[in-house]
């Protein structure tokens, strides 16, 4: 989605939706994760995005359309250009996402981009910070500003910490350059809600404080193009002021739509309402601009840049990363003076490094990415990640007897959250991790896994507060017998995405493929899916009991 991030995406949006019947803004925010919530967000197909005039469409349709919309336009670009002879499956396809989100969000944005006619094994996710991290191992000194101290990102050993600030969400990855081509993540990939977009948001309290809440929320409901050309020229100076900037800032209004919303509502001129408000010592109407003093102008970026500060700084607390010395500014609102002002004041001990071309990095990079994946060798596991399993009842191990069954006369602790891997733990890209299932009847033709995550390391039970579900493999078994089947299971993890594989021990049954994370926990399940697992103890249990 980073491919036309911003004005063009609206632009495009406004083909696709019949010129504003269905534009929706902040399509990312929907998906976002935060990362101290203990909650996961709830993400499915059926979840839903408000478009501006207050009307509901599934999330889904709505990213797979905004999707479908760019591969056609990309089509149409080859074709004017002579290459007709290329069909979107005989393309690798790149979709960049956030690195904090998790993995119901990615295989959420997968699952558009097959809707939108993207095929699956065609198509790679991307992560945002990472991509621009493989751009900037291309460019000369002379192309990164605040460079000239001999900062080389492709020179092994070269560590930094890569702040992409776009729109919406802020994104924190800190890599190290190995040998050859190649980079390693230090600590898991950080970042927050202090984007461009929530400089936006104070802006709109701003209107509020001067319209009052009815007319700002009638002017987006009723006139959303209008509404939108006001957050747009307000975008464009944003992005252009400087900390030494002074006197008034203009910003092109809708004069005309907005004059009528204030004289219907208030029976006053926009220039009265304005000079009225408790702000007219600060924001003025003039010959269809409005007119705000600069330093009143530079106090709306305040918010936004003390959460971003705080978050790049909780950042380097991390321990790993306590020599690394420079911070890399990439995305569209790195390109603002004032966000750049303020990171190098928070930070001074830090070189901070604006590369050329800052807004595109993670688009030319997702390129590059794309040509070689392996490119990030070794990631951070954010989660701890585990199945559900039962194992026989141990006081010591913390059980308690709440969660006791019998079954062949034997006491059992249920619900069990069973690590397979824990968070912060350093992995490299493909690694296995090798479980072995056993079904436990005869003629059993499939073994159901539930995954869950948590941001502990050391869990006992899948119930606790700070445990989420969050999908599950059903492996079916193509040649039940009547005798119990053992199946060896790898989960792949170091990729962007999860994957898990599967063959049973005569080799006679194959299964590959992602865990669904869109799965609902309550969806009704097959009746024989019950099966034991073998993790070094015969008798562990797993699933329904």
């Amino acid at each position: 989605m980073r491919l036309y991030q911003g004005f063009l995406l609206e632009e495009l949006l406004k083909d696709l939706f019949e010129l504003l019947q269905h534009l929706f803004a902040a399509l990312k925010s929907i998906l976002k994760d935060t990362d101290e919530s203990t909650h996961f967000p709830d993400i499915n197909p059926e979840i839903a995005a408000m478009e501006l005039g207050g009307k509901e469409m599934l999330a889904i349709d709505v990213f797979s359309m905004s999707i479908k919309g760019l591969v056609e336009d990309f089509m149409n670009h080859l074709r004017k250009t002579g290459v007709d002879f290329l069909s979107i499956s005989d393309i690798k396809w790149v979709l960049t996402v956030p690195a904090i989100w998790g993995e119901r969000a990615k295989q959420f944005m997968r699952k558009s981009a097959v809707k939108a006619g993207i095929p699956d094994e065609n198509l790679l996710i991307a992560l945002e910070p990472e991509c621009a991290s493989v751009y900037c191992q291309y460019l000369r000194s002379e192309q990164m500003l605040g460079a000239e101290n001999g900062f080389k990102p492709s020179e092994k050993g070269c560590s930094y910490m890569v702040v992409d600030i776009g729109g919406g969400t802020v994104d924190i990855a800190v890599h190290e350059k190995l040998q050859g081509q190649h980079l390693k993540e230090l600590c898991r990939a950080t970042g927050g809600d202090c984007g461009g977009t929530s400089v936006d948001n104070v802006f709109i309290e701003m209107l509020k404080q001067l319209f009052g809440d009815k007319i700002t929320s009638e002017f987006k409901n009723n006139d959303p193009e209008s509404y939108l050309l006001l957050i747009r020229s307000f975008e464009v100076v944003k992005r252009t002021i400087k900390p030494s900037t002074t006197g008034k800032i203009n910003i092109q209004i809708p004069y005309v739509p907005l004059s009528e919303f204030c004289r219907l509502n208030h029976n006053k001129s926009m220039e009265d309402l304005v000079s009225s408000s408790a702000l007219r010592s600060n924001v003025s109407i003039y010959k269809g601009h409005m007119r705000i003093e600069a330093e009143y102008f530079r106090g709306l970026f305040v918010p936004t840049l003390k959460t971003l500060n705080s978050v790049i700084s909780k950042t380097f607390q991390d321990e790993r990363i306590t020599k690394v010395d420079t911070i890399v500014l990439v995305g569209g609102f790195s390109e603002c003076a004032l966000v750049q002002d303020s990171i190098k004041s928070a930070f001074p001990s830090k070189r901070v490094i604006v590369p050329e071309e800052c807004g595109l990095a993670v688009l030319k990079g997702a390129v590059m990415y794309g040509h070689k994946p392996s490119y990030i060798s070794t990631r951070i596991i954010p989660f701890t990640f585990g199945i559900r399993v039962a194992k026989p009842y141990d006081g010591a191990l913390g059980h308690d007897r709440d969660h006791i069954f019998v079954h062949n006369g034997k006491e059992y602790s249920k619900d069990l959250f069973h690590v397979i891997l824990e968070c912060d733990s350093e992995v490299h890209v493909d690694t296995k991790i090798i479980k072995e299932f056993s079904t436990r009847r005869p003629l059993q033709n499939f073994i159901r896994i539930r995954m869950y995550m948590t941001k502990r390391k050391d869990p006992v039970y899948i119930d606790e507060e700070h445990c989420s579900f969050i999908g599950k493999a059903v492996i079916r078994i193509t040649h039940p017998t009547k005798a119990l089947k053992k199946v060896r299971v790898v989960f792949k993890f170091g990729n962007t995405e999860i994957n898990v594989e599967a063959e049973d021990e005569d080799k006679d049954d194959k299964y590959e493929g992602l865990i669904d994370f869109l799965a609902n926990d309550n969806e009704p399940e097959p009746d024989d899916g019950d099966l034991e697992i073998d993790i070094g103890t015969p008798d562990i249990l797993l699933d329904e009991w």
